[in-house]
């Protein structure tokens, strides 16, 4: 037993002496105790190696953790049952949580810094030993004078309690960023003008700006979740609006829809270009349609405008193309009546007929005028004019045969004024024609004539000078305040009939004689018209038009005239017209008749002293052109413009034509006469 434990040995001497004396019947089973006790040893030095292997890597896996947890930017704190802290790791430099991981171990959750900040983590603790289940937090404390944000999540693991603290600031600083965009954008989307929304799959509306709610008259949360029918009351229109939408939901792909209608629940109808667009979800599928609608309501309707302003200025070319003809035809008329009226005495029965139809002659020519006047803006061809004689003659040939009665308050000494006779006389008419119209039952007007030293210009302004100021007024229906601003409008009107041209052709002749306009009524009230009209200047040397002027038929010297026409009829009148009143006439019937015939008598005893020269010669040289040559043949030649369309600028305009008169057609015998005495007087 040379390899007897040395346990073993030791008892067996204690028991036997020495081993030889043991005897031998028992040294077998010595043998056997002996085996068992050296692999007990061998077994007891492997878990000891073992147990030193693990303590080790325990060690080790410990202070790998613990490394890991110290670099961790969470704050891990470990507290037991009764709320001591028992360990503070992580944090990754205590700073940011304003707390001293090593002043904290061995403190009570209640220390933590921070009242409202330990109270709550109290209550947490309490929540936690009731529901053992993980509770969440945020907080925020201020370091430094800055405020930082912190999420602390709590949770049971054995008998103990683990906080997890995490600073979000930055976080809270980008949500807050986005909360921000959030907002302005939202901004954005209520401040446009535009309809802004979108609508999901069953056309339930998700989103509406503040212009959708002012077009239904809804606040905004109260559209979200409602369907377009809920809006509008044509439903075939709110079907549309869905079939567009299913179109982009299914190709995917926005849509252009230049006009669509909406006619809201209280019946207005608005015009709207929409642009929808595919909202897509985080599978790739359309989930939602958003729509931005521009109104184009008003475009529509200066469209509308528009297709009446075009049709307007056609008719106003055709007018045009004719009233040269139709004027030409009352030239020969007027000049028929005008001359049989220079053998009939003003006393005579016949005298007062003729001057009638020569009155009416004169209305007949401003019926073309009034359109020519809104289609090309009938620029003016001015004289001065006797205001009180104007507005008499135009009240009794509008109001003849009328059960209106009419009252005249015009002051004896109201001025002339420089303008258009005919057109001035077509603002009256058309005033009164309103006026009437205002009174189906009867009633009166008061027309006033008055100088005045200034006229309102609106929001207390006035403009100061000599103005002569004329009021029609009516005991009518009056206008409504919410037409009242309207009533000069192209187009614009509240009869049944008409195309609303009389008081916007009114307000485009006054403003082109640089006067004023301005209305003032209450409903069942009547109405009053307020016009003001630059007074005429006395030193520019123009003679007053007489309107009935009966003139004289002989001048006191030989004066010759040369008269051009291509209307054989328009020659023929005037030259007997002319003759009566004691001129010498000779006739053209184009510009190459009137340069040869000038250049013939231009030297002789029969040279010409004034040409009248038609504007428009079909097929041959007009007035201009012939104008032009005359003056090159004699500088000083005294041509005048005639034309039957008053409109055309040259004839407002004559002078910066080479023009020194201007005579328009229909005329009559006094006309031509005042024409050529005002051009020998002044040579």
């Amino acid at each position: 037993m040379n390899l007897t434990h040395s346990l073993l040995k030791r008892q067996l001497k204690q028991c036997f002496g020495e081993l030889d004396e043991i005897p031998e019947d028992l040294q077998r089973f010595m043998g056997s105790v002996n085996a068992a006790y050296l692999e007990f040893d061998n077994d007891r030095e492997m878990l000891e190696r073992s147990l030193e292997l693990s303590s080790q890597e325990l060690l080790k896996a410990n202070s790998e953790m613990r490394g890991v947890l110290a670099a961790f930017p969470d704050l891990f704190i470990w507290v037991d049952q009764d709320g001591w802290i028992l360990d503070c790791k992580g944090g990754g430099g205590s700073k940011d949580y304003c707390i001293s991981m090593k002043a904290l171990i061995g403190k009570r959750v209640q220390d933590i810094p921070g009242k409202s900040v330990s109270i709550k983590f109290v209550e947490v603790l309490q929540k936690l030993k009731s529901s053992k289940e993980t509770t969440n937090l945020e907080y925020s404390i201020t370091i430094d004078g800055t405020e930082q944000y912190y999420e602390a999540r709590a949770l049971p693991i054995l008998n103990q309690f683990l906080i997890i603290i995490r600073n979000i600031t930055d976080r809270k600083i980008v949500e807050r960023k986005i909360d921000e965009q959030h907002l302005f954008l939202k901004k954005i989307i209520d401040l446009n003008p535009n309809l802004i929304f979108a609508t999901d799959k069953q056309g339930q509306f998700t989103l509406v700006n503040r212009s959708v709610g002012e077009l239904f008259g809804q606040p905004v949360e109260k559209i979200i979740g409602k369907v377009d029918v809920d809006f509008n009351i044509n439903e075939a229109i709110v079907e549309r609006f869905r079939n567009d939408d299913r179109e982009v939901i299914e190709l995917k792909t926005e849509k252009l829809i230049n006009e669509e209608q909406v006619t809201t629940k209280d019946g207005r109808t608005f015009w709207f270009q929409t642009i929808k667009c595919p909202i897509f979800d985080d599978k790739g599928d359309v989930d939602q349609v958003l729509s931005v609608a521009t109104d184009i309501t008003e475009r529509k309707k200066t469209e509308g405008e528009l297709n009446k302003s075009q049709k307007l200025e056609s008719v106003g070319q055709l007018a045009g193309g004719i009233a040269h003809n139709f004027n030409n035809l009352l030239t020969v008329i007027l000049g028929n009546v005008s001359l049989a009226t220079n053998y009939l005495s003003p006393d005579s029965e016949s005298f007062e007929l003729l001057t009638n139809a020569e009155n009416a002659i004169h209305s007949a020519k401003s019926l073309t005028q009034q359109l020519l006047t809104f289609a090309k803006g009938g620029a003016p061809i001015r004289k001065v004019t006797p205001t009180a004689e104007l507005i008499k003659e135009t009240t009794d040939f509008t109001l003849s045969g009328s059960k209106i009665r009419c009252k005249l308050n015009i002051s004896e000494d109201v001025s002339p004024v420089n303008v258009d006779p005919g057109q001035i006389s077509q603002v009256i008419q058309n005033l009164i024609i309103n006026a009437d119209q205002a009174m189906e039952n009867g009633g009166s007007i008061t027309i006033e004539g008055q100088n005045v030293k200034e006229i309102p210009m609106g929001d207390g302004k006035r403009n100061h000078g000599e103005y002569v100021k004329i009021v029609v007024s009516d005991m009518g229906t009056g206008i409504s305040k919410e037409n009242l601003s309207k009533i000069f409008d192209p187009f614009f009107t509240t009869k049944n009939e008409g195309q609303g041209l009389g008081l916007a052709t009114v307000y485009s002749i006054i403003k082109n004689h640089a006067g004023y306009v301005d209305v003032s009524s209450k409903e069942n009230a009547g109405t009053k018209f307020i016009i003001y009209l630059p007074v005429a200047c006395q030193s520019s040397g123009e003679s007053i038009v007489k309107l009935k002027t009966r003139p004289k038929t002989s001048v006191n010297a030989k004066i010759n005239v040369l008269i051009m026409d291509d209307d054989p009829f328009v020659l023929k009148i005037a030259r007997k017209t002319l003759e009566a009143l004691g001129y010498v006439v000779k006739t053209a019937k184009d510009g190459a008749d009137v340069i040869s015939s000038y250049k013939k008598l231009m030297n002789s005893a029969e040279s010409i002293d004034v040409v009248i020269l038609d504007l428009t010669i079909q097929g041959g040289m007009g007035g201009i052109e012939a104008n032009d040559e005359l003056k090159k043949i004699d500088p000083n030649v005294k041509a005048v413009v005639s034309s039957g369309y008053s409109g055309d600028l040259i004839m407002s305009n004559y002078n910066d034509y080479g023009f020194s008169g201007v005579l328009s057609k229909p005329y009559n015998m006094a006309e031509m006469n005042m024409t050529i005495q005002g051009l020998v007087r002044a040579n």
